[in-house]
């Protein structure tokens, strides 16, 4: 998930898309232009749980305004994966 935080941070939108799977690559459209505008600059985990669907977490990017995000991971094919 750090990783995947950093690389949104940074723009790199094509390493954020390695991460979702595919049925979630039009909402991931609709966030692209939302992270440019707040020009996120760091990020924060504000929870993380554990169910058996996968792991749960809560994080908020901070730039000019913020955004936060939940997602839930599971591991597919043995990468984990939104």
């Amino acid at each position: 998930m750090e990783k995947h935080l950093e690389a949104a941070i940074q723009g790199n939108m094509e390493k954020v898309a390695e991460d979702v799977v595919s049925e979630l690559l039009p909402t991931l459209k609709k966030v692209r232009p939302v992270l440019a505008e707040i020009k996120p600059t760091a990020w924060e985990i504000l929870e993380e749980s554990e169910s058996d669907d996968g792991v749960a977490i809560t994080a908020r990017l901070e730039g000019k305004s913020s955004l936060t995000v939940r997602d839930t991971w599971r591991k597919i094919d043995e990468q984990w994966k939104v």
